[in-house]
This record gives C-alpha cells, structure tokens and sequence, in this order.
C-alpha cells in the first residue's frame, strides 16, 4: 500500500482507540485545533497554502518492529522493553498530488531522533516497508522552520509545474496526431 492509502485507512497498527492522536488535514488541524509548538503555525498555514487537501498525523505512535532486530546484544533486546505505542511521531506530513504520493517525518528534536522514525516505520515488515521512497525525515526545530518550508514548497510546486508540462505536451500531440484540416 502506498504511504496516503496506509495512513488514511485506518490500519489497525497505526488507528488504535487508546492512543490520542490527529489524523486529519493540516487545514482543518490548524483551524481546529491549538498548535502544540505556535512557532510552526505560519510553516502549516504556508503548507496548507500550497495545497489546503495536505494531511498531518500529530503523535503518531509507532511501534519497533521485534522481527527486525537481529543484533541481539542487551542493548538491542533493551528496545524489547518498550510498551506499544510509546514511540510517537511529532509529525507526518502527508499528500496525494497528480498521482504521487509523499510523507516527511518531522522530529523535533535532532536528525538522529528522525532517522530512527523513519527506520521503525518504514523496515522490512513495518506499516510503511512498501512506501519508504515515498518518505523522507528531517528535524524541525525554529531555526530550520524556513528550510522545511522551502523544500516542502519547491517540491509541490514542482509536482504542479510537471502535471502542466504533461498536459502540455499531451495536447500538442493531439493536436499534432489528430489534426484533421
């Protein structure tokens, strides 16, 4: 399943009614609710202006895959001690825009801490394994707020400018193919 299908299904390892989390539009998120972290507010609202149809998932939880880890030092099987669910996703991104799909995992702490989201979500066997080209990590903090920003807007608006340029290019073939004067 694709990263938009996966995380707007309901699976069951991801919907769990005993975990308190927001799976919805970042427009309906960002009018609805109180942002946890206001310096992100204009980043969303710039997202959303890109695109109002641009999903989040707040806390996401997530859950350390026991199947894939092989190292079996105590320092690995320490992870085994983790309750499910306690790992949580501060955001996930995600759309659906001219038949691609994508995800960013935000931590907002270190890089470190967003790779290890990406790992768990997207190994051998997790909800993601199928999807993970269609997802990057980063860290989001205020100061790389305007660099998240910037890439985020740079790659949708190049999925756009490509639907065009298809267009375009379909139409001057059929003009071209089809030209019955």
């Amino acid at each position: 399943m694709s990263v938009f299908e996966v995380l707007t299904s309901g699976d069951i390892r991801i919907q769990n009614p005993h975990y308190n989390y927001y799976n919805g539009t970042l427009k309906e998120y960002i009018e609805n609710s109180s942002i946890d972290q206001p310096e992100y507010a204009s980043l969303f609202a710039d997202m959303v202006a890109a695109d109002d149809d641009v999903r989040i998932c707040v806390d996401l939880p997530i859950d350390i895959n026991h199947k894939t880890i092989s190292n079996q030092i105590i320092r690995y099987r320490d992870a085994f001690k983790l309750p499910e669910g306690y790992m949580r996703i501060p955001y996930v991104i995600y759309w659906r825009k001219n038949d691609r799909e994508g995800a960013l995992i935000l931590s907002v702490t270190n890089y470190i801490e967003a790779k290890g989201y990406y790992f768990c979500i997207t190994e051998a066997s997790a909800v993601l394994a199928d999807a993970k080209n269609e997802v990057v990590a980063t860290v989001l903090t205020p100061e790389t707020a305007e660099e998240v920003k910037a890439a985020f807007v740079s790659a949708y608006n190049k999925l756009v400018t490509e639907k065009k340029e298809i267009i375009a290019n379909a139409e001057l073939i059929r003009r071209t193919l089809c030209d019955t004067t």
